[in-house]
């Protein structure tokens, strides 16, 4: 039989073979045809041999040999390997130790005296079954590999998912995980006073140095390793730690803010020395610590406190109970359906409606209606906000109310910057019948920072066909470069100016200036707040566009 025996040139064998005149002539047979051959002279050198030298493909051996035989020693290196292939050269013909040879799986037999050309036709056809392991052990150290790579990138995501980038403190996701595996917390909110100043005076960039300092600082001055800090907001960190004596976390947090307070962020870089100032709200106890220690830094803020801590008054239970209260009115607003547009006219300096802006209400399935000024802020303190406002342009956009002219929907900055919500609100537009109708407002007190995102938030509406306004403008943090930057069609002046345009002088100048400015840049006007008809004409005047306010019409659910 003829044999290709180019296959046995990669094949490390380990011969075992007791008499010597066999073994030497064997290795000098197979020699030529293998890699290598490992020579042992009984069974127990074998198995020592097998334990140490790396690579062996193959064992060759005798059955009968001192000290231990051939087959136990198979049987021990099953034990190690159990796909080694094993082939025996023997003479020895006792059935049952045949039979437990069998059993052990062996690729082979070749009798005594050993045929040289047998022996190699068994290797060959042994090769075969090398060569099907290493395939399997290649695939199994890919696997092994792909399964480690996709654990890496896993873990990478978790961390990503659960980290926030800018600082490299856990996010709130990790913090709402961390309160689930906590017994027994305290939670101290750390609120940076007035750190939209920072932004303000200096820049974005220099803000978030501040904070990443600031997260370097309060993780560097805490000794307490029982204390896990997060970042929950823009310029909020939390303090969290299973409660041990209440009075000494307290005395603990005082301790902490007193060391904070008494220091400054340094940029050496930029000559920047910016001393901080921090306000904290503090809770104890499982049930919603959080939205408790939330309420303590509301109390300090409006107290002009360094920190208050959550106790379980009267007005605070009430507060409190009105907090949880309205949380459930939105998540049962969203569940049934009571978001609710309500619309106010928009008209033109003749009176003709040109226009309408949709507000938001709830109103209960008895007919109860809220204003957004007893939920929006709890919406965004719940986390509820983004959902209640795509909730509403849904309903805006699905009113079968005739429209005269343009509808006129409110986004926030918020709205904007979340990457799933700018999704399904181009989903909606993409969808909508009056697409080329419609106007988003943008609210300007926001103080947005983040102007490549807005911009391109921006051009995608107006590739749509649809338009934007920038609410609420000359509120108190105007910013011209808005119109520079956003290229909006209408600008809405906020009513704290109009309101007062008949009777204050400093108004109708603010008010002319913007107008003055928007006409050069063929940017249309708004005067938002006309309630009454010497406010009107004043507006008039002044070259205002567009109206909206009380004396035109208050908003309605059904607008005709």
């Amino acid at each position: 039989m003829d044999f290709d025996f180019s296959s046995l040139s990669d094949i490390h064998i380990l011969y075992v073979e007791d008499e010597i005149t066999v073994r030497e002539e064997v290795v000098e047979n197979i020699s030529p045809f293998v890699k290598k051959i490992t020579v042992a002279e009984n069974g127990e050198e074998g198995l020592e041999l097998f334990q140490k030298v790396e690579d062996i493909d193959l064992i060759l051996t005798d059955i009968m040999m001192p000290k231990i035989n051939g087959i136990e020693m198979v049987d021990a290196i099953r034990k190690i390997d159990p796909f080694v292939p094993v082939i025996y050269a023997t003479a020895f013909d006792d059935n049952e130790l045949l039979q437990r040879t069998i059993r052990q799986g062996i690729s082979g037999f070749v009798l005594k005296p050993i045929d040289i050309e047998d022996l190699l036709g068994s290797l060959v056809r042994a090769s075969t079954l090398i060569e099907n392991n290493i395939l399997k052990q290649k695939l199994q150290n890919y696997v092994t590999h792909l399964e480690e790579e996709v654990k890496k990138k896993t873990d990478a995501l978790e961390a990503a998912y659960t980290t926030d980038a800018l600082t490299g403190l856990p996010n709130r996701i990790a913090l709402h995980e961390a309160l689930q595996k906590s017994k027994n917390p305290i939670v101290a909110i750390l609120d940076i006073d007035d750190f939209r100043t920072i932004n303000d005076l200096y820049d974005i960039e220099i803000g978030n140095r501040v904070l990443k300092k600031f997260a370097d600082m309060i993780k560097g001055i805490c000794e307490d390793s029982s204390v896990h800090f997060f970042r929950s907001g823009s310029d909020d960190f939390v303090f969290l730690k299973e409660i041990g004596e209440k009075e000494n976390c307290i005395r603990q947090i005082s301790k902490f803010l007193e060391r904070i307070n008494s220091m400054d962020i340094v940029l050496e870089d930029l000559d920047i020395e910016i001393p901080l100032r921090v306000t904290c709200g503090a809770a104890f106890g499982k049930d919603n610590v959080l939205e408790k220690a939330d309420m303590a830094l509301k109390m300090a803020v409006d107290k002009h406190r360094t920190c208050a801590v959550y106790e379980e008054s009267g007005s605070t239970k009430r507060e409190y109970a009105n907090h949880m209260a309205l949380i459930h009115l939105l998540k049962t607003a969203l569940s049934n359906d009571w978001i609710v547009p309500f619309f106010q006219p928009i008209v033109d300096a003749e009176g003709k409606r040109v226009g309408q802006e949709a507000l938001i209400r709830i109103v209960e399935k008895e007919g109860r209606i809220h204003s957004p000024a007893e939920f929006l802020d709890i919406s965004h303190k719940a986390r509820l906000y983004t959902k209640v406002s795509f909730k509403m342009l849904e309903k805006s956009l699905e009113s079968k109310i005739p429209i005269n002219g343009y509808l006129s929907v409110n986004l926030s900055y918020m709205d904007i910057v979340d990457e799933e919500q700018r999704e399904r609100i181009a989903s909606l537009l993409k969808q909508s019948d009056i697409k080329d109708r419609i106007v988003f407002e943008i609210t300007e007190d926001e103080s947005i920072k983040d102007f490549e995102t807005v911009r391109q938030f921006v051009e995608r509406v107006h590739s749509f066909g649809a338009k934007i306004a920038i609410d609420d403008f000359g509120s108190g943090y105007s910013n011209f470069v808005y119109l520079l930057e956003l290229n909006p069609d209408f600008i809405k002046i906020d009513g704290s100016i109009v309101k007062s345009l008949d009777t204050d002088k400093d108004a109708r100048v603010i008010c002319r200036t913007i107008v003055s400015f928007c006409k050069e840049l063929g940017i249309t006007t708004v005067a938002e707040y006309i309630h009454s008809e010497s406010v009107f004409k004043v507006a008039k005047s002044l070259g205002v566009d567009r109206f909206q306010g009380y004396y035109f019409g208050e908003p309605r659910r059904i607008e005709i």
